[in-house]
């Protein structure tokens, strides 16, 4: 047990430390994700969430400001550990951390707290940088928080198997990318999952990231009550998430493994 919870502090802090070398991307990315919320709030279009989440017709930036937080973290979940392997794998530093006395998984679980850590200074600046140039903040209610919680372990489920894919291509293109922008539209983050054909709704209604936002900004709109099927469903499609997330990570990190592929790159 001393040498998981010492594997979790070492990569803990060093991810800490890479991170803020590394200060010029951030603020980099910082000033692109900004621009991106910014042309989403002036397209418009974001009424219909105060019907649906209810709340005060003004709060409805409030609302999306809240699915664009959440939308950030989930991309963060899912990117993080695929990328991660990369960089280790170009490093050549990746066959030497699969040889650790602790499991590969559980060295990316360590990152994945570090990369929370970074994301929410991240997502922090944001939202004071939309209070200061458009007068829209967030107000964190208990539920907002709990279910922001779940959601991050459930996409956290699906980062494992982007990184399981990582681990066996090395490379896996615009893949990640591509994620990111499918969950930009079939979450409800700033559009009706409705106004999308009835199989792309299906898809986005498996996702800890839908029902995840829709109890945060019920929860936030303070108007419509949270019934406990909302929240027993979020956390079984979460655990779901992780469990078969871990699952596959580490079939393919047996099959790596096995075809000397984690020493490749």
């Amino acid at each position: 047990m001393r040498d998981y919870i010492y594997a979790l502090e070492a990569e803990f802090v060093l991810d800490l430390r890479q991170s803020w070398k590394y200060k010029t991307g951030f603020f980099t990315d910082l000033i692109v994700q900004f621009m991106i919320y910014s042309a989403l709030l002036f397209a418009g279009g974001y009424t219909w969430m105060t019907r649906q989440y209810g709340g005060a017709l003004n709060e409805s930036k409030t609302l999306m400001l809240v699915g664009y937080v959440f939308w950030s973290y989930a991309i963060l979940a899912i990117s993080q550990m695929g990328n991660d392997i990369r960089i280790e794998a170009n490093r050549g530093t990746l066959e030497q951390k699969s040889l650790s006395v602790v499991p590969l998984s559980w060295l990316f679980i360590s990152k994945a707290f570090s990369g929370v850590t970074v994301s929410t200074v991240f997502v922090s600046l944001i939202i004071g940088m939309s209070t200061l140039f458009f007068n829209v903040s967030i107000k964190i209610t208990t539920g907002a928080f709990c279910a922001w919680a779940v959601m991050l372990m459930g996409m956290y489920g699906f980062g494992f198997i982007i990184a399981g894919i990582t681990l066996v291509v090395k490379k896996v293109g615009q893949l990640t990318f591509l994620i990111q922008i499918a969950l930009l539209f079939l979450t409800g983050t700033f559009m009706p999952l409705k106004s999308f054909p009835y199989v792309f709704q299906l898809i986005g209604k498996s996702l800890p990231l839908t029902l995840g936002m829709e109890i945060a900004k019920m929860s936030i709109g303070g108007t419509k009550i949270i019934d406990s099927e909302r929240w027993m469903m979020l956390v079984f499609i979460s655990i779901i998430y992780l469990v078969v997330g871990l699952t596959i990570f580490q079939i393919l990190e047996c099959a790596a493994r096995r075809e000397g592929l984690l020493g490749k790159y």
